[in-house]
Order: structure tokens, then C-alpha cells, then sequence
């Protein structure tokens, strides 16, 4: 994960790096956090700043993934019925 504390040396140097579908939503976030916040700053090279836009990319799908998910379980409470709460997996289809 790229840790805003890190440079960019400490951050192409890490091979073990985690994959964006690994990360919770909040590392997702504060990685690109600190990818955008690398990119404005324009302190990277153009090599560098290829793979961490590439890098971005993942973790903004990542995020979107997990906002996803969690806007389908909030729906599915939603649509409960007025009288009865109830909870069930978002995923679970009704018969």
C-alpha cells in the first residue's frame, strides 16, 4: 500500500505492494489519497507517474467496488417492509 509518509523511491522499491482488491475501502482511499497527492505535485517522473496513475486506476475501482456493496445492503433495508425490519444478505435473491 503507498503510505503518504513513503517516497517515491520507498514506493517503487516495495515489492510487496498489495494488490488494490486486497485493501480495505479505507486503505483503497488513502493510497489514492496519496497517489493524487504525489501526481499534483508533479514530483514524480513521467515513468512514475505512468504506474502510479496505473496504480490509481485499481484503487478507484476498488473504492467504487466497496461503495457499491454498501449501497446495495443499505437498499435492501430500505425496501423492507414498513411494518417489519429485517436484515438479509444483499446478495440473497427473494422467492
Amino acid at each position: 500500500m503507498v503510505d503518504s509518509n513513503l517516497d517515491l523511491e520507498e514506493i517503487f522499491m516495495d515489492k510487496d505492494i498489495p494488490k488494490a482488491e486486497d485493501l480495505s475501502f479505507e486503505e483503497a482511499l488513502k493510497s489514492l489519497e496519496a497517489i493524487v497527492k504525489t501526481l499534483e505535485d508533479g514530483s514524480a517522473s513521467l515513468e512514475q507517474a505512468v504506474t502510479l496513475y496505473e496504480q490509481g486506476v485499481g484503487l478507484k475501482k476498488r473504492c467504487e467496488e466497496k461503495l457499491k456493496d454498501a449501497t446495495l445492503k443499505v437498499e435492501q433495508i430500505l425496501v423492507s417492509e414498513p411494518d417489519e425490519i429485517s436484515t438479509r444478505p444483499f446478495l440473497e435473491t427473494s422467492s
